[in-house]
């Protein structure tokens, strides 16, 4: 152990950036009194060096969030996704930079509308990804930012949800092409009927009377 010293004090190191997120920084100095070459002395800290544990928490540094608004076209998205992540970031008190990954969450609009979001921020070329997984979407956000956190593949990640939605029940936006639901849809009416309300409330209303039957 006299060969190798460890620290978690990341103000020893000017180059590297504090781990906003991640509960356990591992940074990890490793001296050597011998002359080494540089393919060993990377070889070595390789073996020594470890990925955040499956168990490290990952932490909620600021939130931020909008009023509800109904869809008349008011105030647009990237508005909307502006004002709520400049109200995380005052309240977390760290500036964009500091965001090493941008997870935006959405189901209606085009594939890149966390960019079109994220952009106002800054343009430094940090990976944004966008997620579209119904009303999991938010939730499915959380869970990539909480995952690449853990994982040791970014120290802050910052997910901003957002929707720009049309009057009216929802619908589908392609009519070219199998529903992902439409299997479930001819399950549904064969056993609980078809009827002309929207889908999407026939859904929730017969999965709880299902849920109330068992």
């Amino acid at each position: 152990m006299d060969r190798l010293k460890h620290t978690s004090n990341a103000s020893a190191f000017p180059k590297l950036r504090h781990q906003y997120l991640c509960a356990t920084p591992f940074l990890i100095l490793i001296y050597h009194p011998q002359p080494r070459t540089e393919l060993s002395l990377l070889e070595s800290c390789i073996s020594h060096l470890k990925m955040p544990s499956a168990q490290s928490p990952a932490y909620i540094l600021g939130v931020g969030m909008t009023p509800f608004l109904k869809p008349r076209g008011k105030r647009s998205y990237p508005e909307l996704g502006l004002e709520a992540g400049t109200k995380a970031l005052l309240d977390a008190q760290i500036n964009y930079d500091s965001v090493d990954m941008g997870v935006a969450c959405y189901c209606f609009g085009d594939t890149t509308c966390g960019q079109r979001i994220f952009y106002q921020f800054g343009m430094t070329m940090i990976p944004i990804l966008n997620t579209n997984n119904a009303c999991a979407t938010g939730s499915t956000g959380l869970h990539l930012a909480r995952t690449m956190i853990r994982a040791g593949q970014a120290d802050c990640v910052m997910v901003v949800g957002f929707e720009q939605m049309s009057p009216g029940a929802l619908k589908s936006t392609w009519d070219d092409r199998p529903n992902p639901l439409g299997l479930y849809t001819t399950m549904m009416e064969e056993t609980r009927g078809a009827f002309g309300t929207p889908r999407n409330a026939q859904f929730f209303a017969n999965a709880g009377a299902e849920y109330m039957e068992k």
